[in-house]
């Protein structure tokens, strides 16, 4: 019996572990192969699922992103910082002299906005992802290496024609509509191109992709059936879609099949406008259409109705007929018309007493007020890597007007020399609508973190199809007091400008913020800008650290863990010339390090 026990208890000892190896796994999951992050609000982001099934607890994690070669271009990873445990009773009962014990947490999900380690959006192309789990045991766990695609390319097109109007009755003039279509995008790319009626009825369909796609598409007013279609207005949608669901849609409006034999039109530039004074689409553009030559005089009406009923609201009349008529939206009388929907028609009279019409237009007056409104996630945001606001969120929220293409910027408003500066430090643009969340992880567009207590202004400009530019400042915040880490090093950096202005208040926010670190050492330091006599700087330096360590712990010397040091210009954030950088270079840093790792610099 003692053999039998003897035996199985070897057998748990050394099988046992091996069971557990096996069932442990992870595994980093997407729901998708492809993402676009061009900020249309689809697949603009990439979300790894970590599933992991395993009991031994983890020193660190990080999960690689690399390119085809190999190259690593982005890593998450475990937030390695020894910080107080959130709550009252964890702060009541623990010492300020004392690290908190290392407890990493593994994420059940990590989002990747498909940028590399300094913010910047990465070209198209595959890459590979994994994910590896190390432990104290000097072990790791890895899951397998995956490909995704990323395509922030979208399809685009522009369409125009010489006309809007045709009249398909076999007298060779205006006998097809011709639409050119000039198309950028990736030859595999899929298009529709679309007829619609005025009830919105699919008439004409069309499919290619882009080595087929014509330049010119020609309609001859027939639907799939080859049936001629009604008189009246069409509408011509060209959608383009590649495999990433990158999709736009060019339309060309205001299309009127004739089924009369005057040859004689009259085209709006825009299917709506709003004459409201803020100098966009402010006015609309008619554009009088005919082979005739000998035209005695010319009547554009522009009339409402009601049934049976029209009513006149302006009248334009000429001789020669001109390359375009400009309507600002007022009646008669000088005053703007009301929102609604109007038609208008054109006459001609020829030297020899012959009577011609075009077909009713319809144009739309729309002045109500456009909404521009971003809301943020936050007024501050604090992108240093601790897991809390370390991304900002923004918003758009946009109505009643129409969009061609869009800019959304970020300005930095500093201090330099006693003058207030601006730098512009993020774009973001797009084609159409902007989605309806744009992240933003704190990195300028040169690669440089943001940096603590910076006022920010975030500002939007739009162009409308007549390509009519606006700008709108929509938002101002700021960030907090960013802890940033670089290996096992952490730093509070404040530039001098703002310490000048709140002093007081940022320094009793900075000692908040170090009881949430408790057994680091905690080194209080001075920098200035390159600029100057570097003994001058130092001095100067000197006496702002001695300065501020008296205000913040009410000592004259180091004490426990607590040091100060004057560093003069000779650590800079930066060695650029450049203004700006100089100016982040005049700073006051706290910069915690471990016990055991402390070195004197």
């Amino acid at each position: 019996m003692k053999r039998c026990f003897s035996f199985l208890f070897l057998v748990f000892i050394f099988i046992f572990p091996l069971m557990s190896e096996e069932s442990e796994s992870l595994v980093l999951e997407t729901s998708k192969v492809f993402f676009s992050p061009n900020f249309d609000d689809v697949n603009d982001t990439m979300i790894f699922k970590i599933k992991y099934s395993g009991s031994r607890i983890p020193i660190d994690w990080k999960i690689h992103i690399a390119d085809e070669n190999g190259k690593v271009i982005k890593i998450f990873s475990a937030d390695l910082r020894r910080k107080r445990k959130r709550g009252f009773y964890a702060y009541l009962f623990s010492s300020d002299k004392e690290l908190e014990p290392l407890k990493v947490e593994i994420p059940e999900q990590v989002e990747w906005l498909g940028n590399d380690n300094v913010g910047k959006i990465l070209s198209d192309g595959r890459y590979i992802h994994q994910m590896k789990i190390f432990f104290s045991d000097k072990s790791e766990i890895k899951s397998k290496p995956v490909s995704i695609y990323l395509d922030s390319i979208t399809p685009y097109a522009r369409l125009s024609a010489d006309n809007r109007f045709f009249t398909p009755n076999n007298d060779k003039i205006f006998d097809q509509l011709n639409i050119k279509q000039d198309i950028s995008a990736e030859p595999m790319d899929r298009w529709s191109g679309i007829f619609f009626n005025e009830q919105n009825e699919a008439v004409r369909t069309f499919q290619w992709d882009t080595k087929t796609i014509p330049k010119n598409l020609i309609w001859d007013g027939k639907d799939d059936r080859g049936i001629l279609q009604e008189e009246g207005l069409y509408t011509y949608h060209l959608i383009g879609e590649d495999f990433s669901q990158n999709k736009m849609t060019a339309t060309f409006e205001n299309i009127y099949l004739s089924r009369t034999p005057d040859n004689v039109d009259i085209q709006p530039n825009l299917s709506s406008f709003s004459p409201n004074g803020d100098r966009i689409k402010d006015t609309v553009s008619f554009k009088p259409i005919s082979f005739e030559k000998n035209i005695l005089s010319w009547e554009l009406m522009i009339f409402k109705k009601d049934g049976s009923k029209e009513e006149t609201i302006k009248v334009f009349t000429g001789d020669s007929i001109p390359e375009n008529i400009d309507w600002d939206g007022k009646n008669s009388s000088g005053k703007v018309v009301s929102d609604d929907t109007y038609f208008l028609k054109l006459k001609l009279t020829t030297v020899s007493s012959k009577n011609l019409k075009s077909p009713e237009r319809k144009i739309t007056v729309n002045t109500k007020e456009k909404k521009i409104y971003f809301k943020l996630s936050s007024k501050t945001f604090t992108p240093d890597g601790d897991d809390n606001l370390d991304f900002l969120e923004i918003f758009p929220e946009l109505d009643n007007f129409s969009i061609k293409t869009w800019k959304l910027t970020i300005l930095h408003n500093y201090q330099s020399n006693e003058t207030m500066k601006t730098q512009v430090i993020k774009k973001w643009k797009g084609i159409g609508q902007p989605g309806k969340r744009i992240v933003w992880d704190g990195y300028a567009d040169n690669g440089i973190l943001i940096g603590s207590l910076s006022n920010l202004e975030l500002h939007f400009s739009f162009r409308n199809e007549l390509n009519e530019l606006q700008f709108y400042k929509v938002k101002e915040f700021r960030t907090g007091i960013l802890v940033t880490k670089k290996e096992d090093k952490l730093r509070i950096s404040i530039p001098e400008s703002a310490l000048k202005k709140d002093e007081s208040n940022i320094l009793s926010d900075i000692k908040k913020i170090l009881t949430q670190y408790p057994g680091y050492k905690v080194q209080i330091q001075t920098h200035s800008k390159q600029p100057g006599d570097d003994k001058q700087n130092m001095k100067k330096t000197e006496a702002r650290a001695k300065d501020l360590f008296k205000k913040m712990f009410n000592r004259d010397m180091d004490f426990e863990r607590f040091t100060y040091q004057a560093y003069g210009e000779v650590e800079p954030l930066f060695y650029d010339e450049d203004e700006y950088k100089q100016e982040m270079n005049d700073r006051f840093d706290v910069l915690l390090t471990l016990p055991e790792l402390n070195k004197k610099k």
